[in-house]
């Protein structure tokens, strides 16, 4: 989905950029910028707590992870002793 967007630029920087590209290409550059400077993180809140939820639902899983953070915390009242 293409939005639209309006840019106010320094006008050296205008008469810079302009010769370099087509007016029809310039949205394509500055989105190939924007992107590389500010990549997508691999994955949305959405698709975060949709997986979260997902771990949550799986008993077994749960009952994997409390052992495991039962024997960390174990583990360190040993080492303070």
């Amino acid at each position: 989905m293409l939005r639209e967007l309006t840019l106010s630029v320094d006008e050296s920087l205008y008469d810079t950029l302009m010769p370099m590209v087509e007016k029809q290409t310039i949205g394509n550059l500055l989105a190939e910028f924007v992107q590389a400077r500010f990549p997508r993180p691999a994955y949305t809140q959405a698709e975060l707590e949709a997986g979260y939820q997902a771990m949550a639902a799986d008993e077994e899983y749960e009952r994997e992870a409390m052992e495991w953070c039962n024997g960390l915390m174990n583990g360190i009242d040993d080492e303070t002793q």
